[in-house]
């Protein structure tokens, strides 16, 4: 008998879940949807640009349709901040981050959002609490490898000294830009909608990642409940709170339909990178598994 036999053999919830992994089927599949995000995108601002002028009810579809496609911006620009967790090399990781906070904001501007500023520090403050929550939470790093599990990868010291100095760094820049910046909404409005982004966007990127890296079923679909209700009440949240502070007058039920496009944008775009990355790793798996023996 040796002394790992009278360890007592404690599972915990980190040794349910799976790293996701970055390999041909993840990035096909993230790749795919991007393209198909970007066709709609272009499709719908021609539509935009090459009218002058067009029904009520078309005007506020082709909004919510934009709306979504910027929710489906942020979702993947959470999904890219995850998966530069898969790379080692700090300066490269970080390097790999900030292209992705500056490629987001040319998205929203091409997408007729022309406020570079606003764009970058929303990418920049999102970036920096998911990064944060993900560490408090421990939500698994991508990999390459096959059938790492989360219970390893959380083990692994993920923080430096140089990343908390970054991070206050580039926290404390920010709060100095956005301080100085002159909302193109009422303030109370613009901080409501931007700390909801910054909070509740990396809360529930994490109750999505979960649900599809968890191997427990019931927890995979109690996680996936609880995302689509943040969802719901994030959407619902903002339109109750623009009634009350919008001195446009703006009613809740103007409002809550676009904010529920952008959340359920942001979602569905955070299902498609969870998802890639979780059947990557399956098909991997089943791949390096032994064949079964003829009986």
């Amino acid at each position: 008998m040796t002394a790992n036999d009278l360890q007592p053999n404690v599972t915990t919830d980190h040794d349910h879940v799976v790293s996701p992994r970055l390999g041909i089927w993840s990035v096909g599949l993230i790749a795919l949807f991007v393209v198909i995000v970007t066709i709609a995108g272009v499709a719908a601002t021609a539509w935009q640009s090459g009218r002058s002028s067009y029904p009520s009810a078309e005007g506020l579809y082709m909004l919510m349709l934009t709306l979504t496609i910027v929710g489906i911006v942020f979702g993947l620009a959470s999904g890219a901040i995850w998966i530069a967790s898969w790379i080692r090399t700090a300066w490269i990781k970080y390097a790999s981050r900030i292209l992705v906070v500056v490629a987001a904001a040319m998205m929203l501007n091409a997408l007729g959002t022309y406020d570079w500023l606003r764009n970058l520090s929303n990418m920049g403050g999102l970036c920096l609490a998911q990064c944060t929550i993900f560490l408090l939470l421990k939500v698994p790093a991508w990999s390459a490898g096959i059938g790492d599990h989360a219970s390893r990868l959380s083990r692994r010291r993920q923080f430096q000294i140089s990343d908390v100095i970054l991070a206050t760094a580039c926290t404390a820049g920010l709060l100095t830009v956005v301080r100085h910046y002159s909302t193109p909404v009422s303030e109370a409005e613009y901080w409501i909608v931007t700390v909801a982004i910054w909070l509740l966007g990396p809360l529930m990127a994490t109750c999505v990642n979960f649900a599809f890296l968890d191997s427990r079923r019931m927890r995979r679909w109690t996680l996936a409940a609880a995302s689509v209700l943040m969802a719901i009440a994030g959407g619902t949240g903002l339109a109750l709170a623009q009634e009350a502070v919008d001195a446009t007058g703006v009613a809740f039920t103007e409002a809550a339909p676009f904010y529920l496009a952008f959340m359920f944008g942001y979602v569905i775009s955070l299902s498609v990178v969870a998802f890639a990355g979780a059947f990557d790793q399956k098909l991997a798996k089943m791949r390096t598994r032994p064949p079964r023996l003829a009986s």
